[in-house]
């Protein structure tokens, strides 16, 4: 029993029960989330219509703040450490389950006094920063995993041994980076996809 629960499962609940862990994963296509031909409507993002293409019911709590820029932020938008930034953490449920914790932060120059630092879902067709004025024209990802922090595992509802990935997509503009997304999603409900031409 303990080795199952290690594994992610089992699941121990109180009074000492224990019951077999359902896991259904979502696929994650990385080659066509946010490319020129965008899903995005004026109802949901393009990674909502994906997971409500999927069959699946998506959800988020999103929470917009003005932070001063990390080291890894910084480097990431070349800004100064310290550099004002727009910060929109969410946490994105499918079925009523966190599956990803995914943080974007954008120069304030460019999104200062916009729709970015509202704490509400933004759908706009073509993506926001296209909306304000800033459209992304190529991207930059990195893919790694680890072990998820103490915050993460609460957060995501971890299992014990539950590794989580980390996508870091930066979005360069036509002169500058106009936003670094970074996602936690748990290694057991994400299947991270790409697609291309050779």
């Amino acid at each position: 029993m303990d080795i199952l629960k290690a594994e992610g499962l089992v699941i121990g609940e109180q009074g000492g029960r224990r019951r077999v862990r359902a896991v259904r994963r979502i696929t994650w296509n990385l080659s066509e989330f946010e490319r020129g031909s965008r899903r995005d409507s004026h109802a949901l993002d393009d990674w909502a219509t994906a997971i409500k293409e999927a069959g699946r019911e998506p959800g988020e709590s999103i929470v917009a703040t003005l932070e001063s820029a990390d080291a890894q932020v910084a480097a990431c938008l070349r800004l100064a450490e310290g550099d004002e930034v727009v910060k929109r953490a969410r946490v994105r449920w499918v079925d009523d389950e966190p599956f990803q914790l995914s943080t974007s932060c954008f120069p304030g120059t460019i999104a200062k006094g916009t729709v970015l630092e509202e704490s509400r879902e933004l759908s706009f067709p073509g993506g926001v920063l296209r909306y304000i004025g800033y459209p992304q024209t190529r991207i930059r990802d990195e893919i790694s995993t680890r072990m998820p922090t103490p915050e993460e595992t609460e957060l995501l509802q971890l299992p014990l041994g539950t590794p989580v990935i980390q996508h870091v997509r930066v979005g360069h503009g036509t002169d500058f980076p106009v936003r670094v997304m970074i996602t936690i999603a748990p290694g057991d409900r994400n299947l991270l996809v790409y697609e291309q031409e050779v």
